[in-house]
C-alpha cells in the first residue's frame, strides 16, 4: 500500500473543498441562466422596439440594483467609523453600570458616580479669564468638586501616604543592586479611616521578608509582620539614620542609614464576595498604591529590583494568632510579641488560619501581627479596586499640587521638601529623587 494512500480521493472523485467551490460557481451560473430565461420568454412573442424596451428596463433594473447595493455599502462603511467612538463610549458605559449595578445599591452606586465625576473634572484645567487668573466662581465650583472626590469611596476603609524603605548591609555602601539590601520595609500614615478621628488613626512600620514587593506577573506571597506602631512617621523614622556598635571580633561598626526608594499615596480597598458564593475566603483587602516620587518616567535600577511599580496592589492577609494546628508552631506569631486583639477584631479572623481584614483594618495598629503579601493580578487599578483607582490618583494628585504651592513649581523639588518635613533629618531620601542606589 502506497503511504499517504488512505487520504487521497477516490478514482473518478474529488477533494469536498474543490466539489462545494465547484458547486457554488454552478448555482451562480444556473441563476443567471434562470433570470436571462425570463427576460427570454418576455421579449418571446415581442419585435422591434417593444422587445427592445423590455431588454433594455432589464438591463436597467440590474444596473439599479448593483448601484444600490454599492451605496449601501459605502454608507455602511461611512456609519461603521462615524460611530466607532460611540460604540466604545456605549461599551465602556455598559461595563461601568454593569459594574455599580454588582458592587453597589441604587444610592451608593450614585455617590460613587458622583466621585467619579468630581475627580475626572479636577484633572481638567481650571478655566481662566483674560488676565491668566482663576475666577472666585471656578474656585468655588473647584472647592466643591475636591470636596466630593475626598469622600472615601463606598469599597476604600483606609487610605493616606506610604513611604518605602531599605536599610544596607553592615559595610556594604554604598549600595549596588537588592544583593547589598538588609532589610526592606514601609511605613503607613492613615490620613482618612471611615469611622476613625484623626486621633485614633496610627502609623504603622512593616517589615517585608524577602527584600522587597512581591512579583505580580507571578503572584509571588511574601511574609510580611508590624515591626512598630507610633502616633506619628517621625517617631518612626527617628531611629533609621547611621548607628554604630562595638563588636568583640570587628570592633567597631557602622551600619548606613535607610533609604527612601519611593513614596506616594495608598488605599486599603475591601473586596467582599457576591452573594451565593461558596468558597472559603470571607473578603479580600487589597493595599493599592500610587508612586509621587520618583516622578514618572526616572524611576531607575532601585525601583525595578525592589519591585516598585508607577502603581500597583497587593492582596492582603493577616495570620490568625489563635489558630490551632497540628503542624508545628502554626498560628503562633513568630515575629514579635503575641497581638491581643478586642473580640471585635478577632471577630473577622475565626475559622480562618489567614484572612482579609475587610471587617476592621485596626488590627494592623498591633505589633507584632502577621501578614501575607500576595501579588495581584497584572493589570490596570481601575480594573482591580473599581472608583477606589481614581479616587487614589485624585489623592496623589492633589498631594503633589499641595507641596508645589507651598515649596515651588518644580515637582521634583517640592516633593523632595515636602518629604524632608515630613520623615525628618533621619533617612536618606536620594534614592526616591533620582532612582539611583545609594
Amino acid at each position: 500500500m502506497v503511504r499517504g494512500a488512505a487520504s487521497s480521493p477516490k478514482a473518478g472523485g474529488e477533494p469536498k473543498q474543490a466539489k462545494t467551490a465547484r458547486d457554488d460557481v454552478e448555482e451562480g451560473h444556473l441563476a443567471k441562466d434562470q433570470a436571462a430565461l425570463k427576460v427570454e420568454r418576455k421579449v418571446e412573442g415581442m419585435e422591434g422596439k417593444e422587445a427592445k424596451d423590455v431588454q433594455g428596463k432589464d438591463q436597467g433594473v440590474k444596473v439599479e440594483k448593483e448601484q444600490g447595493h454599492k451605496a449601501k455599502e459605502e454608507e455602511d462603511k461611512g456609519t461603521e467609523k462615524e460611530e466607532q467612538p460611540e460604540d466604545i463610549i456605549k461599551r465602556h458605559m455598559k461595563q461601568e453600570d454593569e459594574y455599580y449595578h454588582e458592587a453597589f445599591t441604587d444610592e451608593e452606586a450614585e455617590e460613587e458616580r458622583h466621585r467619579h465625576e468630581a475627580a475626572s473634572k479636577l484633572k481638567e484645567e481650571p478655566k481662566k479669564d483674560e488676565e491668566g487668573k482663576v475666577s472666585e466662581e471656578e474656585q468655588k465650583v473647584r472647592a466643591e468638586l475636591e470636596r466630593v472626590a475626598r469622600d472615601l469611596p463606598e469599597n476604600t476603609l483606609e487610605e493616606g501616604h506610604i513611604f518605602f524603605f531599605y536599610r544596607p548591609k553592615v559595610g556594604n555602601l554604598p549600595t549596588h543592586s537588592v544583593d547589598d539590601v538588609q532589610r526592606f520595609h514601609f511605613v503607613m500614615q492613615p490620613t482618612v479611616r471611615k469611622g476613625a478621628t484623626s486621633d485614633q488613626l496610627k502609623c504603622r512600620l512593616i517589615v517585608v521578608g524577602k527584600k522587597k514587593l512581591p512579583s505580580v506577573t507571578r503572584h509571588e506571597r511574601f511574609f510580611a509582620f508590624v515591626a512598630e506602631v507610633a502616633d506619628s512617621v517621625e517617631e518612626i523614622t527617628g531611629g533609621m539614620g547611621e548607628h554604630g556598635y562595638m563588636t568583640g571580633t570587628r570592633g567597631q561598626r557602622s551600619q548606613g542609614a535607610a533609604r527612601l526608594a519611593g513614596s506616594g499615596a495608598y488605599s486599603l480597598c475591601a473586596k467582599v464576595p457576591a452573594s451565593g458564593y461558596k468558597g472559603r475566603r470571607p473578603g479580600d483587602v487589597r493595599l493599592a498604591y500610587h508612586l509621587e516620587l520618583p516622578v514618572e518616567g526616572e524611576e531607575g535600577d532601585c525601583q525595578r529590583e525592589l519591585g516598585l511599580d508607577r502603581s500597583g496592589y497587593f492582596v492582603l492577609t493577616i495570620k490568625n494568632p489563635a489558630t490551632k494546628e497540628t503542624s508545628k508552631a502554626a498560628g503562633l506569631p513568630t515575629a514579635g510579641p503575641k497581638p491581643e486583639y478586642t473580640e471585635e477584631q478577632a471577630e473577622q479572623l475565626v475559622g480562618y488560619q489567614w484572612a482579609g481584614p475587610y471587617k476592621d483594618v485596626t488590627v494592623l495598629d498591633y505589633k507584632g501581627t502577621e501578614l501575607l503579601l500576595i501579588g495581584g493580578r497584572n493589570q490596570q487599578l481601575q480594573t482591580s479596586i473599581g472608583p477606589a483607582a481614581d479616587h487614589l490618583e485624585a489623592l496623589a494628585q492633589r498631594d503633589t499640587d499641595e507641596a508645589q504651592k507651598e515649596k515651588g513649581k518644580d515637582k521634583k523639588e517640592a516633593l523632595t521638601a515636602q518629604l524632608q518635613e515630613r520623615l525628618g533629618p533621619a533617612p536618606d531620601i536620594s534614592p526616591s529623587k533620582d532612582g539611583q542606589w545609594k
